[in-house]
C-alpha cells in the first residue's frame, strides 16, 4: 500500500508526528495532493509551536508570499527573535537584507514601529542604511514615516553609519530628505564626513563636501578632523578632494597636537605627505604635545624611507630636532634597527654626527 492511497486523517496524523518542520516541508514537496493537504496545516505549526520561526526566514529573503500566509495564520507581525545573540524584529531583518517587499507589508500591519531600537539603538533605518539598502530605506522614511537622525547607543544615525560603509546611493538619498542632519556627531563627534573621509570613500565624501551644512573642518571630541583621519588612514584620494576646500585647515592639530602630517608620517603614507607639502601650508617641523616629535622623528622612528627622503627633501626642514627625551630621527631609526633609514639619514646630512 503506498502513502497516497492512504485517507486524508491518516495523511494529517503522520504530519502531526513529525518532529521537524522541515520533515513536513519535505513531505509535501513530493505530491501535489501532499502541498495542497498540508501546506496550511505546515504554516499553523510553524506559527504555534516554532515561534514562527519561518517568519523571519520570509523576511530576510523577501519570500512576501510565504510571509503573508504566516501573518494570516496568526504569526505576530511585531515578534522578536534572537540571532547571533541579537534580538530582531521582523521588520528590522527585513531592512538589514534589503527585503522590501516585506518591509511594506509590515508597516502596514497594526502595531509595527519603524523606529523601534534593538538592544544596542539600531532602528530598521539604522540596518537599511548601514547596508546600502537605498529602496527599504525609502520605504521606512516615505511610508513609515520612520526618524531619518535616530541615533544608536553610540549616537551613531543612519547617515553615519551610510556614510561609514561607503553606501553613495543611500547617502545621497538621506541628504536628500529634508529633516536629515548632514553632520549629526555620535559620542566621540564624529560625523558622516569622518567615518567617510577614515574609510577612504571618495564619492560619499563628494556628496558630504557638496552639502551647504556641512563643516568640512568640525572636529572631534579629541580634536579630529576628516582630514586628520584620512591622513591618518592613508587615503590619498579623500586628502586630496579635502585639501581643494577652502575652509579646511590642512595644519590642524588635535588635542595632542598631532598634525595631519605627523599622522601621514608615522604611518607611511608618502603620497599623502607630498599632498600636505604641497599646500605650502603645514609646518615640516611641528611637534606634538606629548612627545615632542616631529614628522621626520615619526616616519624614521617607523623606517618610513619614502616619507623621510620627502621631508628631507624640503628646504626647511630641521635634520635634528629632539624629543621630549632628547632623541633625534637618527636615534629613533638606529634604536629600532632600520638602517636603511639611517643609511639614507646620514649619507644625507654625514658632517652633523663629526
Amino acid at each position: 500500500m503506498t502513502l497516497l492511497l492512504l485517507p486524508n486523517e491518516l495523511l494529517l496524523y503522520i504530519a502531526k508526528n513529525l518532529q521537524r518542520d522541515k520533515d513536513i516541508n519535505a513531505l509535501i514537496r513530493t505530491n501535489a495532493r501532499l502541498y495542497h493537504l498540508l501546506n496550511t496545516y505546515m504554516y499553523r505549526r510553524n506559527v504555534r509551536t516554532s515561534e514562527s520561526s519561518a517568519l523571519f526566514w520570509a523576511a530576510k529573503n523577501n519570500k512576501i508570499a510565504t510571509f503573508q500566509k504566516l501573518l494570516d495564520e496568526g504569526a505576530n507581525a511585531s515578534s522578536i527573535i534572537t540571532l547571533a545573540g541579537r534580538q530582531w524584529t521582523p521588520l528590522a531583518l527585513a531592512a538589514e537584507a534589503g527585503s522590501g517587499d516585506v518591509a511594506e507589508l509590515l508597516l502596514k500591519e497594526n502595531g509595527v514601529s519603524p523606529d523601534l531600537k534593538d538592544e544596542c539603538g539600531y532602528t530598521p533605518l539604522s540596518w537599511a542604511a548601514g547596508n546600502g539598502h537605498t529602496l527599504v530605506a525609502n520605504i521606512l522614511l516615505e511610508e513609515g514615516k520612520a526618524n531619518c537622525n535616530s541615533r544608536d547607543h553610540n549616537g551613531r544615525t543612519p547617515l553615519s553609519l551610510a556614510a561609514e560603509n561607503g553606501h553613495e546611493g543611500t547617502v545621497q538619498f538621506l541628504l536628500a530628505h529634508c529633516m536629515t542632519d548632514p553632520q549629526a556627531s555620535d559620542s566621540n563627534g564624529w560625523t558622516p564626513l569622518s567615518w567617510a573621509a577614515l574609510n577612504g570613500h571618495a564619492k560619499v565624501t563628494m556628496l558630504l563636501l557638496a552639502h551647504p551644512n556641512v563643516d568640512p573642518d568640525l572636529s572631534s571630541s579629541s580634536g579630529r578632523t576628516a582630514l586628520s583621519w584620512a591622513a591618518w588612514n592613508g587615503n590619498s584620494e579623500v586628502v586630496r578632494l579635502l585639501l581643494k576646500h577652502p575652509q579646511v585647515n590642512p595644519d590642524s592639530r588635535n588635542k595632542f597636537g598631532r598634525t595631519p602630517l605627523s599622522w601621514a608620517a608615522a604611518n607611511g603614507h608618502h603620497e599623502v605627505v607630498k599632498l600636505l607639502l604641497a599646500t605650502r601650508k603645514v609646518d615640516p617641523n611641528s611637534k606634538d604635545d606629548c612627545y615632542r616629535r616631529t614628522p621626520l622623528s615619526w616616519a624614521a622612528g617607523n623606517g618610513h624611507d619614502k616619507v623621510v627622503e620627502l621631508l628631507l627633501a624640503h628646504s626647511s626642514i630641521l635634520f635634528e630636532p629632539k624629543c621630549l627625551w632628547g632623541l633625534t630621527p637618527l636615534s629613533y631609526a638606529t634604536d629600532k634597527k632600520h638602517w636603511t633609514t639611517t643609511n639614507l639619514l646620514t649619507s644625507i646630512f654625514p658632517y652633523e654626527y663629526k
